[in-house]
């Protein structure tokens, strides 16, 4: 049987109320409003490359294993439902390497975004599987698994990748061979960095039942990668990665309270198309100092 939205015809089994696959796509799978849907069969959009947004019924029950795998250009998934555990099977999303939020219907910001760093950011199945969902508990596992990642070397998952063939990688950061290409490692050093650098920058942005000590550690965290340090990676995770999101400039210089002179350095570090980070860092170096005319010629 097939059932026809706005953007797919869908494949449908009636008989165990699933969709088992897809034939016409588009970038937006809307079912929400067919709440005969109890199941996302297994690996129903596998590697549907057009999907961006996902909203689905109140009455699903499970997203099977792979259901959404390979989708890397999706974006959102939305839930009409309650916070639900157990609904995701396995690798439901892997390689959906651009979501930024898995919401349920009346579920805090906080929890959307924080799962979603589980499948790109945090890889962590048993967070995206775990029977607290939502609760305390999950909270303070997703910081338990944040801070054994902080505790990891940058370069440490390099030689998996080399060894898995997945890019090419030099091992000595100088030399071609057997097609390797040289700077690689350095490229996977600061990737991976920035990655740390982010996931702290997220979850104090996030920060439901964040306690004091982890707060200090993930703060600590930032300042010690400043701007200003030999390796500036959170500075250099906040320009390239925040997406001149102000909140996240606030954020940043509530933590380590730059000086004046590194604001300015800042503003010049910035490129032309980043108006708002720039603007939001001038006016706040104006607001301590009472002074604007010589950070607003950073602005030309």
């Amino acid at each position: 049987m097939e059932l026809g939205t706005e953007a797919f015809v869908l494949k449908y089994d009636e008989n165990e109320k699933s969709i088992v696959g897809y034939e016409d796509m588009g970038s937006v799978l809307d079912i929400s409003d067919k709440t005969d849907i109890e199941i996302i069969g297994k690996k129903a959009f596998l590697g549907c490359k057009s999907l961006k947004k996902v909203f689905l019924p109140g009455s699903i029950k499970s997203l099977s294993d792979w259901s959404f795998s390979k989708c890397n250009n999706l974006k959102s998934v939305k839930i009409d439902l309650p916070v639900e555990s157990g609904l995701f099977g396995r690798g439901v999303f892997e390689g959906c390497e651009h979501l930024k939020e898995i919401s349920f219907k009346d579920a805090h910001k906080d929890l959307s975004v924080l799962l979603a760093a589980n499948v790109n950011r945090l890889p962590n199945e048993h967070l995206l599987r775990s029977d607290d969902l939502g609760q305390q508990g999950w909270y303070e596992k997703w910081d338990i698994a944040l801070m054994a990642l902080l505790n990891t070397d940058d370069a440490e998952g390099s030689i998996n990748t080399l060894v898995c063939g997945e890019e090419d990688i030099s091992t000595d950061g100088i030399g071609s061979v057997d097609g390797e290409m040289p700077g690689e490692t350095d490229d996977f050093v600061k990737r991976a960095a920035k990655n740390k650098c982010f996931l702290c920058f997220l979850r104090l942005m996030h920060d439901s039942f964040l306690k004091d000590d982890k707060r200090t550690l993930f703060e600590n965290y930032i300042k010690a990668r400043a701007f200003g340090n030999p390796k500036d990676f959170a500075w250099v995770t906040l320009k390239e990665d925040c997406e001149g999101e102000v909140d996240y400039y606030k954020l940043y210089l509530s933590i380590v309270k730059p000086s004046k002179d590194d604001i300015k350095g800042m503003v010049a570090d910035l490129s032309a198309t980043q108006v708002q980070a720039k603007a939001f860092l001038i006016n706040e170096a104006a607001g301590n100092t009472g002074e604007s005319s010589a950070l607003d010629d950073l602005m030309l």
